[in-house]
């Protein structure tokens, strides 16, 4: 999968072992920036356009190193200032700065969350985790006084924000690992995309589902009219075949603009969109979709412009195709403005989402053999602890 971060103008990725920003404003389309070079492969990378002139990048890599740059996105120069370095304990998988552009939440492959002040990221000092979840963090959300994290196990956890330890709800209902999560404009709900192949409304303050729509199935790189409604019915039990056939139906981004959920699937090619009805249920009949050229392998939200950034591979390339969203949902694809990534490689190892599905196989046989064989284990101790004790109970 494509690593990649959209803000504003600016456009952040890994390509021939460099990672780069692209600005894309009008007045400077496609300036390339390099802020490093040689890089192991990133495996979470996200950008943030601070000021109309300065960009914040942030990315982590294999070697488990987070790395904080800010960038000049001026028309004549540009500079690279490196903010610090960390050796993080597990691999970077979310990260997010907040509206100060000095909090930055990091989220790591261990399930937990970190709290970070740019101001004092040279510091060696060690963070300790502010929340956390027993499985892979997922996707993490902070909006206003609320941090929404969400799973593998396909759990919604909201939290109160700064204070994370109050939690106001639990959203449990998903069967597979949640892909993405918005809230609905009041703040009163959450939409979640998961790899079970729904979207699902929740009320925020109960952790109560409301809705949900079951996504069709499409084939890859194709769109709503090749939707098989049977096809639901043939899941595969081993985690290789499952995950193929659900990886079709999951949506890889999930957007709330207005009354509308925008939408992506994985390996499709294909913008969806969604309405609400004025109680926050989804309206199935209202799904619609437009094409774009190649197959989606990333995609990313700049709520600066209103723009859907698409990553798409077409042949042995990709592009990075801008799609425009109205404040009534509607999409357009703005095909002037893509960009070709010019390069023999991207440079990226995000958390594969197949890895992700849980294993659905019958293991009883294998665990009664496991728990016998420890019952016989146990039982050989017992006896030879039984005949030392005689031995030794034996008169000379």
């Amino acid at each position: 999968m494509v690593v990649f971060g959209a803000s504003g103008k600016c456009l952040a990725t890994s390509v021939d072992d460099n990672v780069i920003v692209v600005v894309v404003g009008d007045s400077v389309v496609g300036k390339v920036i390099t802020v490093e070079e040689k890089t192991p492969l990133i495996t979470e990378l996200y950008c943030k356009q601070i000021s109309p002139s300065t960009c914040v990048v942030v990315y982590g890599d294999v070697s488990k190193k987070l790395t904080v740059a800010k960038v000049s996105i001026g028309e004549e120069n540009s500079n690279v200032t490196v903010v610090g370095t960390k050796a993080m304990d597990k691999k970077v998988t979310n990260v997010s700065l907040l509206d100060d552009n000095n909090t930055l939440l990091v989220a790591d492959k261990s399930g937990d969350v970190y709290r970070f002040s740019l101001d004092e990221f040279t510091s060696d000092e060690k963070a300790l985790p502010i929340c956390g979840h027993i499985s892979i963090l997922t996707t993490m959300l902070q909006v206003g006084s609320v941090l929404l994290t969400a799973d593998r196990d396909g759990k919604v956890r909201v939290s109160q924000y700064p204070k994370t330890y109050c939690v106001e709800s639990y959203c449990l209902g998903h069967e597979e690992f949640i892909s993405s999560v918005d809230v609905t404009p009041d703040g009163t709900h959450i939409v979640s995309g998961s790899g079970d192949g729904t979207l699902r409304v929740w009320e925020l303050q109960s952790g109560e589902e409301r809705s949900r729509l079951d996504i069709p199935t499409v084939e890859p790189s194709q769109g709503v009219a090749a939707i098989d409604d049977g096809a639901k019915e043939e899941k595969k039990k081993t985690k290789e075949e499952r995950s193929q056939f659900t990886l079709l139906n999951t949506p890889r981004l999930v957007k709330v603009v207005g009354s509308t959920i925008v939408f992506a699937l994985q390996r499709s090619n294909s913008v969806y969109t969604v309405k609400f009805d004025s109680d926050w249920h989804i309206v199935a009949d209202s799904l619609e979709s437009i094409d774009v050229e190649g197959t989606l392998c990333g995609t990313r939200f700049a709520s600066e412009t209103s723009t859907l950034w698409m990553c798409m591979q077409r042949g042995a390339g990709y592009v990075l195709v801008p799609v425009s969203v109205s404040e009534e949902g509607e999409c357009v694809v703005e095909k002037e403005k893509e960009y070709n990534l010019n390069g023999s490689s991207l440079n990226s190892e995000e958390v594969d989402l197949g890895d992700l599905f849980h294993t659905n196989q019958d293991n009883t046989d294998e665990y009664f053999s496991r728990k016998h064989q420890r019952q016989e284990g146990k039982r050989s101790a017992s006896n030879k602890q039984d005949n030392s004790k005689k031995m030794k109970s034996k008169p000379k």
